[in-house]
């Protein structure tokens, strides 16, 4: 069966939502629906976003229901009505189909709206099914994550010819939903190559590994600690791990 040159089926292996992994039923009609267009775009940032704030790859993957059951998205296409080609199902017809035209187009639509940021798209079979996936990096060979990803122009609806989306929206993954991300909280949204991500549940086994005590409500013990730990390693040559212990110590 065919698939595309770096295709990697173990990855349907995991579909559940969550910050670094998204999933559709059917692919975005970003070409015919305003609609389409909008939740595709949103998605995108959203995720590649959370990639570049844990500095590891996200996926989008499509033909995945809502049971997180794999039904494929044989004779889906990326507009209304689909192309005739799409309904085909020759190996050559299929590797026109998914790579010089969706993979393509959705690609495109990425570079276009939001920068070209290194994102692949992938198909190929998994138990029996025709899938795919887009896979947006944590680290980018140009560096493109440092910045953040966000909307660069305004989107006009395929559609409706409205403005959909302007200019500096953005978006990141909470848990299995997308955030907007206001203008005031864009600097908080760091990269984790610059300001390595630390969860909750890491702050607290590091402060209980240094006989640190966390009896203290959540907040009041990770919310100083965090921004002080943000403010020192954007100062210090230090390792991660010493900036931590130096500013648990401190509170």
């Amino acid at each position: 069966m065919i698939q595309s040159n770096e295709f990697h089926s173990p990855i349907f292996d995991n579909i559940t939502e969550g910050h670094l992994r998204d999933r559709k039923q059917e692919l975005h009609k970003v070409l015919s629906h305003d609609k389409g267009l909008k939740d595709f775009l949103v998605d995108v940032v959203a995720l590649a976003n959370s990639a570049r704030l844990r500095g590891q790859d996200s996926y989008l993957l499509y033909g995945v229901d809502n049971d997180r059951r794999i039904i494929g998205i044989e004779g889906q296409d990326i507009k209304d009505p689909p192309r005739d080609l799409a309904a085909k199902t020759t190996d050559t017809d299929i590797e026109r189909h998914q790579g010089e035209f969706v993979g393509h187009r959705l690609l495109d639509v990425i570079k276009r709206h939001i920068g070209g940021f290194h994102a692949r798209y992938e198909f190929g079979y998994v138990n029996d099914h025709l899938v795919s996936y887009l896979v947006f990096p944590g680290r980018t060979p140009e560096n493109w994550h440092i910045n953040l990803y966000q909307i660069v122009c305004d989107v006009i609806g395929p559609e409706s010819k409205n403005i959909l989306l302007r200019a500096g929206d953005c978006w990141t993954r909470r848990g299995e939903s997308n955030d907007r991300v206001e203008e005031r909280d864009k600097s908080g949204l760091y990269c984790h190559e610059i300001i390595p991500f630390i969860t909750t549940r890491q702050w607290l086994l590091y402060a209980r590994n240094h006989g640190q005590e966390t009896s203290t409500g959540l907040d009041e013990v990770l919310i100083p600690l965090y921004g002080e730990y943000n403010r020192a390693l954007s100062q210090s040559e230090q390792r991660v791990d010493e900036v931590m212990l130096q500013c648990i110590n401190n509170q």
